[in-house]
């Protein structure tokens, strides 16, 4: 698969004057149509559709559910202000992201395949209106710093409202001229929650696929033999999307209310749909949005802030600040919560240094972290020790934790969150002091 560099403003012109000046029914039809079954359909489809995608596909029960309900949003994203994009990715080949990315085309009505497609191409398509995009290898087209399809990725984005544009000037006169580019989209690609721009994640629901061993399929996919299973599965599918098409338009969903921004647009068309279907399918829906992990391009820090958590509790609780060398060197001891001969933090750098001691997280990789949560280091003048000290206040580090990485639900410690952790200053000094000594080994600011 490539994907040309072909979104210049005379590209995007001659392809829609080709296309105004041949619009015959000699055209090519380029999207697939399924037909809806003649026959009502009840809110067993899903049930049947979840129960063959376990059957011939090694996924999860949450992903299937959650890859027919983006199907079922597919056939009526139109209905609703955002359309989410889904995210398949594995973290190497042959995990099944490509069957199942065909799997789901199968069942999607306006459906296209845009392998070896270009922008401008893409504008043009997804201007016309109601089409579904299926686009694998989305590492190769959207990986982060890959300048030349940047335009896509910027449609990519924006497409996924309703008022979603681009915005390009058209002939010889560079008169400006909007192309609507809200469009249902599907990608796959290797590791695509690290490849794919944080703003493009964000607007997105993930599925993780992972490769089968041995005996673990029920029964091997064949193309030939299982696509039409998933074809009738979509025109059945299709039938109940447009008996229920009216309903949906005037809606309103059970999320709750601090389920808000990005996270409520994303799940609103999936979780509406489901609870249409019925209410146990609506609270499994439901269930899944407020059990996601965390991801969003901010795992990183989400587990750095809850390690700093961990640390507080284990060994700092009443401490009013911790320097810089202090908390890279804990971080460097704690061990991994699964593995506790994996040290994570002690090896941050692995990949730049050969040494130990080099590749130990650093003080400025901790302020660099922390930026965004307006936590740095402060400097505070401590009588007792008649000298001023520079570190992290510990209370600003738990209410950032607080705010962007909340704990495990099993998570249990004797802090209650929002309590005042303000501790008086000769207590503090003499914790630091504690814990300060035999810190010799100590990393440079």
């Amino acid at each position: 698969m490539s994907l040309n560099n072909a979104s210049n403003d005379n590209t995007v012109v001659q392809l829609h004057n080709d296309a105004d000046n041949n619009s015959d029914s000699n055209q090519p039809q380029i999207c697939s149509d399924l037909t809806p079954h003649p026959e009502p359909v009840g809110a067993e489809i899903f049930d049947e559709i979840v129960s063959d995608l376990q059957t011939y596909l090694f996924i999860s029960e949450e992903n299937a559910i959650k890859a027919t309900y983006w199907v079922a949003h597919a056939n009526l994203f139109r209905e609703f202000e955002y359309t989410p994009r889904l995210v398949i990715t594995a973290p190497m080949k042959n995990c099944g992201k490509t069957v199942l990315l065909s799997v789901l085309q199968a069942m999607t009505n306006h459906s296209l395949n845009g392998d070896n497609m270009t922008p401008a191409c893409y504008f043009r398509i997804s201007s016309g209106g109601d089409v579904s995009f299926f686009l694998d290898e989305a590492d190769e087209w959207f990986r982060k710093g890959n300048d030349k399809n940047r335009d896509l990725v910027a449609a990519l984005n924006g497409g996924n409202k309703q008022r979603g544009c681009f915005y390009r000037t058209v002939g010889d006169s560079h008169t400006p001229r909007a192309f609507p580019t809200h469009a249902a989209v599907a990608l796959s690609g290797i590791q695509l929650d690290r490849q794919l721009a944080d703003t493009t994640l964000d607007r997105s629901i993930l599925i993780f696929m992972q490769r089968a061993k041995p005996g673990q399929l029920n029964e091997r996919f064949r193309s030939r033999t299982h696509l039409p299973i998933f074809k009738k599965h979509g025109e059945r599918l299709l039938r109940w999307c447009n008996e229920h098409r009216e309903r949906l338009k005037s809606h309103l969903p059970k999320i709750p209310d601090h389920v808000d921004g990005r996270e409520y647009d994303n799940w609103e068309a999936m979780i509406s749909i489901a609870e249409l279907a019925s209410a146990n399918w609506g609270r499994k829906m439901l269930d899944i949005l407020l059990n996601q992990t965390p991801m969003i391009g901010d795992d990183v820090l989400i587990r750095f802030l809850q390690d700093c958590r961990r640390i507080y509790d284990m060994d700092f609780s009443g401490d009013k600040m911790i320097t810089g060398q202090d908390l890279a060197l804990t971080l460097a001891r704690l061990p991994d919560e699964e593995e506790n001969n994996w040290f994570p933090y002690s090896r941050f750098n692995a990949n730049k240094f050969k040494e130990e001691q080099d590749s130990r997280i650093k003080v400025r990789q901790i302020t660099a972290l922390l930026k965004p949560c307006e936590v740095g280091r402060k400097t505070i003048w401590v009588p007792e020790l008649s000298r001023r000290v520079k570190g992290f206040m510990w209370s600003e580090l738990l209410n950032a934790q607080e705010t962007y990485a909340a704990m495990p639900n099993d998570y249990d410690s004797g802090y209650v969150p929002g309590e005042n952790r303000e501790e008086s200053v000769t207590q503090w000094v003499a914790d630091y002091d504690k814990h300060s000594e035999g810190n010799s080994n100590e990393l440079p600011y």
